[in-house]
């Protein structure tokens, strides 16, 4: 059975299920095995042949995965993206499809303005009054042009694979970086990784101040930066557009219910989430850049 999709290889788990009370599943190539004792505990079962690295990454992979589908979908969506605190301690965060930049953008803003890191590829909204961006844990999974381009970014993944016997190394990288940025030569480390090459670590949660519908295109030329009147269809209609794309509310593309967990129950429909961040007065931007010229970070930061 499937656990997890990626287009990185490695990432692509399959599973066997080997009991289905209690369900007790198999994941392929790791030696480990992980049975479901009750709906709020799990057992991790190591063969003794299993690397400490590769059963320490089985055991956050199922705490993401089950957390994911057990997650309080009433109080918001979660939304495909990364973000960081802005200069006024609110949230901003990028979202964007897949490649769209969003890794990044986060790097530029921590490595160059100094900000401090939210989250860097999935965004948990809470909706009150305010919305509240709650931080969700991922790995770091960085293009290695955007490695090349951070000279801090690139020390760090050398020293990695120098590193033979780091416990959290779980793959090895030996060909040199390569200035491109694409799903090919993207490189998986530990989130630990970032935040101890960067020197900061991320904060769980923050009020969303920010949210910017991103788009890195290389050689584009001069950066685009518009603000959306949400009181505008036309512009509304755009942030409802991206959100119906970026939300894993109504659809899970990665992490797949190998636990036999039902997925959470759709409260948010991306129109009620555009009024919501409408009237908590969230600022929404269009963000259309280069990859190598970020300068207009500093208007949104």
């Amino acid at each position: 059975m499937p656990v997890h999709r990626s287009k990185h290889s490695y990432w692509s788990l399959s599973g066997d299920l080997l009991e289905t009370s209690p369900r007790t599943v198999r994941f392929a190539g790791r030696g480990v095995a992980v049975t479901s004792e009750a709906a709020d505990r799990w057992r991790v079962a190591a063969q003794p042949w299993a690397k400490p690295s590769v059963v320490g990454e089985a055991v956050f992979h199922v705490q993401r995965s089950v957390a994911l589908y057990r997650r309080d979908s009433a109080t918001g969506p979660l939304l495909h993206a990364s973000g960081v605190l802005g200069r006024d301690g609110r949230a901003v965060l990028f979202t964007g499809s897949v490649s769209a930049g969003k890794t990044t953008l986060l790097t530029e803003a921590v490595v160059t303005y100094g900000a401090v890191p939210l989250t860097n590829d999935r965004a948990w909204l809470r909706i009150d009054a305010d919305v509240t961006v709650q931080s969700w844990p991922s790995y770091a999974s960085f293009c290695e042009g955007t490695l090349i381009t951070y000279p801090v970014l690139r020390g760090a993944a050398e020293r990695f694979e120098s590193e033979r016997d780091n416990p959290l190394r779980t793959t090895a990288h030996p060909e040199p970086l390569r200035y491109a940025f694409d799903k090919d030569t993207k490189r998986i480390y530990p989130m630990s990784w970032f935040t101890d090459a960067t020197n900061t670590r991320f904060v769980p949660s923050a009020t969303l101040g920010t949210l910017v519908l991103s788009r890195l295109e290389v050689a584009r030329g001069a950066s685009e930066l518009r603000e959306l009147d949400l009181t505008h269809d036309v512009d509304r209609r755009m942030l409802v557009d991206v959100l119906q794309d970026e939300s894993f509310d109504s659809h899970e593309p990665s992490f797949l219910p190998w636990h036999g967990l039902p997925m959470p129950v759709l409260c948010w429909p991306p129109e009620k989430v555009a009024d919501a961040l409408r009237d908590a007065g969230v600022r929404v931007v269009v963000l259309r850049a280069d990859p190598t010229e970020l300068s207009v970070l500093a208007d949104l930061l």
